[in-house]
């Protein structure tokens, strides 16, 4: 399913062009403002007195660490990328992501400004843990977290539907941010309904491109919620999907171009390392490739069967319907041919999280501490998998940074929803550090066969 992610500039309906943002802060004017007459009118009185500067350099390798814990953190709660994009816009228009950051001509301060000061205090009393120090950036994104939902009004919601009337769910800001489809629409929500700034100084448009920067291109390195389970409370009628990120659509999967974005479609039909989808959707691309590459038939289309049980391939099988082992050896199939090699099966060899372990004692099979694009990584437990029988997936992209803790891994995956559906491919993102419980104690989770040529 398709969907149109718009986005609109000085009122005028038009592809929005996203270059690289610097790391600003735009001057806090009054976020968090909840004086006793909560109004538009009300709010943008209590910060008209405000010393206006425009946007502010402030520090970029803290900002980038600071985002990053932001995000991770509201990952954890349940969020999406989507929604925590938009927070992250917000933080960074309101103190630069600054805990110790206080308004310039008003009362506000910390990261989301909260107004006045003693508010936040109120906030720590109110979650037990008065006792922390309220300059902690830590401290202070548990309090963020604690009332994502509960520091919400729709106060502005007149305003927001006036703008953005496609933006807005069920007549409610806080809705419309927890299932926002864009980081456009996520940031203008939490804007409008958590932040509540002067709204002729909100520089709204600059929160809404850093939203879109920070989504495209910060936080790959995070498992988020394809849907947002947070709050079982707040779900509305909106479909999911990725965003397509050369343009302006929504689509459910895109593909790895020359320059690592995303095209909507597989280079070379699918058959190349890297070439398969990103995020979630179903297994017609793979089968579509295989049947191109091997000319035969082999999927039942659009059900969880392969022709002849297995189509046609040595050690798969789809009684189990679409398990991660069986999307893992099809995938290669489709990359490395069927000559020359064969999958590691048999007994406990069968399952996912095994497969690493029985590839170190056999001769025909490399198994390593360090990713390379092409492998197979095979492990249990979270954030990669079930902790038994464990999980394997494809390892279509490496890249390094520090800020991963040496390397982050793009894979492919199937069984992604645990019920082995014909929609149950994924492709995301895992960083390093994230994966340091699968490379503990000298473990060597990525494995390939020495007869594949890469």
């Amino acid at each position: 399913m398709k969907r149109k992610a718009l986005f609109w500039t000085a009122g005028l309906l038009a592809p929005l062009m996203v270059v690289a943002l610097p790391m600003l802060m735009i001057v806090a004017t009054g976020g968090d403002d909840e004086a006793a007459d909560d109004s538009p009118g009300a709010c943008t009185e209590a910060v008209d007195d405000s010393t206006e500067t425009g946007p502010a350099q402030t520090t970029g390798s803290d900002q980038l660490a600071n985002g990053l814990k932001v995000a991770q953190a509201f990952a954890d709660a349940g969020y999406t990328k989507e929604s925590t994009a938009g927070v992250i816009a917000n933080l960074i228009a309101e103190s630069g992501i600054d805990p110790t950051k206080g308004e310039t001509g008003g009362s506000g301060y910390g990261i989301a400004q909260w107004t006045p000061k003693s508010k936040l205090q109120a906030k720590m009393d109110g979650m037990g843990i008065g006792n922390e120090n309220m300059d902690s950036f830590d401290t202070q994104v548990k309090v963020l977290v604690h009332y994502a939902k509960g520091d919400f009004n729709n106060n502005y919601l007149g305003t927001v539907k006036s703008e953005h009337p496609d933006w807005v769910i069920d007549n409610d800001l806080y809705k419309s941010w927890y299932n926002a489809t864009t980081p456009q629409a996520a940031a203008f929500a939490w804007m409008a309904g958590w932040e509540r700034p002067n709204w002729a100084k909100s520089h709204k448009e600059t929160r809404i491109q850093t939203a879109v920067d920070w989504y495209r291109n910060k936080l790959d390195g995070i498992s988020f919620q394809t849907s947002p389970t947070a709050d079982k409370n707040a779900g509305a009628d909106t479909a999911g999907g990725t965003e397509d990120t050369t343009g302006g659509e929504v689509v459910q999967a895109g593909c790895k171009s020359e320059d690592g974005q995303t095209d909507g479609g597989q280079t070379n039909g699918g058959e190349g390392i890297g070439d398969a989808p990103v995020g979630e959707g179903d297994f017609g691309w793979l089968c579509k490739a295989l049947e191109n590459k091997y000319k035969r038939d082999i999927c039942v289309e659009g059900t969880t069967q392969l022709v002849g049980g297995n189509g046609g391939f040595n050690g798969v099988t789809s009684d189990y319907k679409w398990q991660c082992v069986l999307y893992a050896w099809l995938r290669a199939y489709l990359v490395y041919g069927d000559k020359g090699w064969t999958p590691i099966t048999g007994g406990s060899c069968g399952s996912g999280g095994h497969i690493a372990e029985c590839a170190a004692g056999n001769p025909a099979w490399n198994v390593s501490s360090t990713p390379h694009a092409g492998d197979l990584i095979s492990s249990y437990c979270a954030p990669f998998g079930g902790c038994s029988p464990g999980h394997i997936a494809f390892v279509e992209e490496v890249q390094e940074g520090a800020q991963y803790g040496g390397w982050r891994i793009r894979i492919s995956e199937g069984n992604h929803h645990s019920d082995g559906r014909w929609a149950g491919y994924n492709g995301r993102w895992l960083t390093a550090s994230q994966l340091s419980k699968q490379l503990a104690d000298g473990k060597k989770p990525f494995i390939s066969n020495k007869a594949w040529k890469k």
